[in-house]
């Protein structure tokens, strides 16, 4: 019996010994940035669940997010919510919406764990917005009063500062497509919490200014066209939503007057269809 047990005790110690050898190896090679096919190649050799899983958050840390991705997408491993935390504060977002494509039940099961990440990641950067705004409206139901008036105490200082370059408007890459997002994240925060009607209608005013004036400014009628029909990631246009949100202010300006009004004469379905 003595002779079985050390036996167990030895494989378990060589197993362990060869666990921290292919970490070892493989932090090395994510230091040294080689290749994702000689990383994956050790990876694999991970039997340990969760040693592998520690290891796919040192990728995403390690921003190897096409690593992270070719690992989730051939399942190597389990859903682990630990994932789209970290994923969501480095502002990789696409493997966050790769977790969700992939593992949709566990991904919806787990929103609640994601809230305190995706607070963090308005406060972290003023970069990829559309998508945090994306990710905001999943988990909108389990938002407290406390943190919905929190989150837009954050946008009002953000979006009304006075240097442009320290907004997160100034950074995307379709200022309409987010200012619209943010503009359904107000309206469904004043739904849930109306005391909180007079920061949200504040914001609003401020994002339909900017919006409105944006598109009076752009002499770019192609890159004006480009803009509005663009789909953000509900897929959904900015024409689309002014209209849904019935953004008077916005439909009024005489740039978009006139694309919905060629739009109209040709057959365009206002909610973003053409029509049969």
């Amino acid at each position: 019996m003595f002779a079985e047990a050390h036996e167990v005790d030895t494989k378990d110690t060589m197993l362990r010994e060869e666990r921290a050898t292919h970490i070892d190896l493989l932090n090395v090679l994510v230091d040294k940035n080689r290749p994702d096919d000689e990383c994956a190649a050790v990876l694999a050799k991970l039997a340990d669940r969760e040693a592998l899983t520690k290891m796919v958050g040192l990728l995403v840390v390690k921003s190897r997010f096409s690593l992270v991705d070719r690992v989730i997408s051939e399942r190597l491993v389990e859903f682990d919510p630990r994932f789209v935390q970290i994923a969501i504060e480095q502002d990789a977002f696409d493997s966050v919406f790769l977790l969700r494509d992939t593992f949709p039940r566990a991904f919806v099961k787990s929103e609640r764990e994601f809230i305190p990440s995706v607070f963090i990641s308005f406060t972290n950067s003023n970069t990829c917005w559309l998508a945090k705004c994306t990710l905001f409206k999943s988990v909108i139901d389990h938002i407290s009063y406390r943190k919905a008036e929190e989150f837009l105490f954050t946008l009002a200082n953000r979006i009304g500062r006075k240097d442009p370059k320290d907004s997160p408007l100034y950074f995307a890459p379709n200022v309409l497509l987010l200012i619209l997002n943010l503009y359904e994240i107000c309206m469904f925060l004043q739904k849930s919490y109306p005391f909180l009607s007079g920061y949200t209608k504040s914001i609003n005013s401020q994002l339909t200014e900017v919006a409105s004036n944006f598109i009076a400014e752009t002499n770019d009628e192609e890159k004006l066209r480009a803009l509005i029909f663009e789909k953000d990631f509900e897929n959904r246009d900015s024409l689309s939503l002014v209209s849904a949100f019935n953004i008077t202010d916005i439909m009024n300006n005489k740039n978009m007057e006139k694309i919905a009004l060629e739009l109209w004469e040709s057959e365009y379905d206002v909610k973003g269809n053409l029509l049969e």
